[in-house]
């Protein structure tokens, strides 16, 4: 106890209880952040185009499809669907995004794949909502009069948690009140040791060291 006491003083006192004053408050507020934030969950699914005719000759598919051009109306048809307008699943977002070759430069990268990426809070609708949307594109593309069609090559995925997880907000919620506590104490005004320049404690020190050369 003597230990303590001498370590801390009346102005580390004070120190100690913004420190900790300090570190409640952002302890809290992570808290709060934590419970009030709705996590997302996501799910994704992939289709791939395929022409309706058969190729002949030495013309790839690829060569053929960059030519046509039909990349972006299919990204567009794979983003809606009306059954995103019901009220059931007006909390699912979808976005359809090409999938590109990075080692092919320009349109030669398209690799005729396409994700389908729907987010919601709600992780029991991302599925049901996925497949009701291919289906619905499904029945959709014979109206484009086009020779390519999508053709499904993964169901959409089991929901995951969007990052930042509950536990990692928690984690770093605790080591943010350490640090801002730490902080508060290093450099709280009366927390420090030295003296101040012909402060009373100063001018004790030197009477006694000249005491003592004396």
């Amino acid at each position: 106890m003597r230990l303590v006491d001498r370590l801390i003083t009346p102005g580390r006192s004070l120190a100690l209880l913004a420190s900790i004053g300090a570190g409640l408050l952002v302890l809290l507020a992570g808290a709060l952040y934590t419970a009030v934030r709705t996590p997302e969950h996501r799910s994704e699914a992939k289709v791939v185009l395929e022409p309706e005719v058969k190729i002949e000759g030495n013309i790839s598919a690829n060569d053929i499809f960059v030519d046509s051009g039909t990349l972006g109306t299919f990204v567009e048809l794979l983003s809606w669907a009306p059954v995103l307008d019901t009220p059931r699943y007006e909390s699912v977002h979808v976005k359809a995004r090409a999938i590109v070759d990075p080692t092919r430069t320009g349109s030669r990268g398209n690799t005729r794949i396409i994700r389908v990426i729907g987010t919601s809070a709600h992780a029991g609708l991302l599925q049901p909502a996925l497949r009701s949307l291919l289906a619905s594109a499904d029945r959709r593309q014979a109206s484009l009069g086009d020779v390519w069609r999508f053709k499904t090559i993964q169901d959409p995925s089991s929901p995951t948690a969007s990052a930042p997880t509950r536990k990692a907000l928690v984690a770093g919620s605790v080591l943010l009140a350490l640090l801002a506590g730490v902080i508060v104490w290093t450099f709280f005004p009366t927390g420090g040791s030295l003296s101040l320049p012909g402060s009373r404690s100063g001018r004790r020190g030197r009477f006694k060291r000249s005491a003592t050369a004396g």
